[in-house]
């Protein structure tokens, strides 16, 4: 990574403003289609299956339930992650 760039990105030398944090993980998820399931959600934040049905259950990530399956906007898992470093309001889908 070229110095100068990567010195304009941080503020006060070692941080990551909200925006680029957002598409960092936008990057880092791409390979996720935009609706993911139960697995993909265990993957993608490297959680257990009983962690993961604890923040769908809890309404910490929000999900549609179709029958005994969950499906999960991308964006939402996106939000969550972002939601504690950030401390502003959540992206909408």
């Amino acid at each position: 990574m070229h110095r100068k760039y990567a010195k304009a990105n941080y503020k006060d030398g070692d941080r990551m403003d909200c925006k680029e944090i957002r598409e960092m993980y936008k990057l880092m998820f791409a390979e996720y289609p935009d609706i993911v399931t139960v697995k993909d959600l265990q993957a993608m934040l490297g959680i257990s299956r009983h962690a993961a049905y604890d923040l769908l259950g809890e309404g910490e990530i929000s999900c549609i339930r179709l029958g005994n399956a969950y499906k999960i906007p991308k964006i939402n898992v996106i939000n969550y992650v972002l939601k504690s470093p950030c401390g502003q309001t959540r992206v909408s889908a």
